[in-house]
C-alpha cells in the first residue's frame, strides 16, 4: 500500500531519533501499555463525539433535501445520511484516524511486549486498511500521506527489532495525525451548532455542544503530550523516573477521558 512519500523534513529531523531507538536493547514495556490505555480511553470518548456529530449531520442533511424540488428520489450519495448503519462521508474518515491511532499504540506495545514478527505484519496491514480509510477526509490526506511510508517500510521488516525501530520513527506522524484531527474540530461544532439551529435549540445547548468539543480538544492535545513523553522514554532507555512520569500522565489522561464521557452524558440529556 502506498499513500505517499514522507516529507524530507520529516525524515531529516528523524535522523538522531533512530539512531538512538536502534540502539535500545530493552523495550520500555510498562511505559508502552500505560500510553496504550490512554489511547484506549480517548478512542472510546472521540465515537462519543462523533455519534454526535452523524447523528446532527444526517438531521440537517436529510431536512435539506426535504425542502428540495425531488428530494424523495434515491441518490446513492445521500445513501450514508438515510442508513442506519455506517457513518456520512467524514465522520467515517474521523473515526478512522483514531482507529490508525489506536492501532499504531496497539502495534507499538506488541512490539514492545517481543511478540513475533508474523503479528506485527499482521497488526500493520490493519492500520493500513484504516488509514486508507482516513484519507477519506480531505485536510486527513497529508498527515496519513507522511505515515503510510513508515507502514510499508515496517512491512518489509523480517525482524521485531526492525519493525519497531521503523514503527517509533513514524511517531511525529502519528502526532500530526492528532494534530489534523484537533485542527478541524470546529468542523464538527459548527455540524452542531446547524443541527440545533434547525430545531431552534436554545443557546444553552450550543453552550453545551461547544463544552463538548473543547473537552475533546483537550483530551487530544493532552495525548499529543503523552506520545511525545513516550518518544523520550524510548529515546533515553527506561528507568524508575521516566517509568512514573509517562504512567502518571497516561493515568491523569484517562481520568480526563472518564470526566469527559460523564459531561458528555450530562450534556447530551
Amino acid at each position: 500500500m502506498r499513500l505517499g512519500h514522507a516529507p524530507r523534513l520529516i525524515v531529516a529531523t528523524l535522523g538522531s531519533l533512530v539512531i538512538l531507538l536502534s540502539a535500545c536493547t530493552t523495550a520500555p514495556v510498562e511505559e508502552t501499555r500505560a500510553f496504550d490505555k490512554a489511547v484506549i480511553a480517548i478512542k472510546s470518548a472521540g465515537d462519543l463525539l462523533l455519534d454526535a456529530v452523524a447523528a446532527a449531520e444526517r438531521r440537517t442533511h436529510t431536512a435539506g433535501l426535504k425542502r428540495q424540488k425531488g428530494s424523495y428520489a434515491f441518490s446513492v450519495a445521500d445513501a450514508p445520511y438515510f442508513a442506519t448503519v455506517g457513518d456520512p462521508r467524514n465522520i467515517a474518515a474521523y473515526r478512522q484516524a483514531l482507529e490508525v491511532v489506536k492501532q499504531y499504540s496497539s502495534l507499538l506495545l506488541s512490539l514492545a511486549s517481543g511478540d513475533n514478527i508474523d503479528k506485527a505484519h499482521a497488526d500493520l496491514l490493519t492500520i493500513a486498511g484504516a488509514l486508507s480509510a482516513a484519507t477519506k477526509a480531505t485536510e486527513l490526506i497529508p498527515a496519513a500521506q507522511a505515515l503510510g511510508p513508515f507502514i510499508d517500510q515496517a512491512l518489509q521488516a523480517y525482524t521485531v527489532a526492525e519493525a519497531r525501530r521503523i514503527a517509533l520513527a513514524g511517531i511525529p506522524a502519528v502526532r500530526d495525525l492528532l494534530a489534523a484531527f484537533r485542527n478541524h474540530a470546529g468542523d464538527m461544532f459548527n455540524a452542531l451548532v446547524a443541527d440545533k439551529q434547525l430545531s431552534n435549540a436554545p443557546a444553552s445547548a450550543i453552550d453545551a455542544d461547544r463544552v463538548m468539543v473543547a473537552n475533546f480538544v483537550v483530551l487530544l492535545e493532552s495525548l499529543q503530550a503523552t506520545l511525545d513523553q513516550l518518544a523520550l522514554v524510548y529515546e533515553r532507555s527506561s528507568s524508575p523516573a521516566t517509568l512514573s512520569t509517562l504512567v502518571d500522565a497516561a493515568t491523569k489522561l484517562s481520568a480526563d477521558v472518564e470526566a469527559a464521557r460523564k459531561t458528555y452524558a450530562l450534556l447530551r440529556r
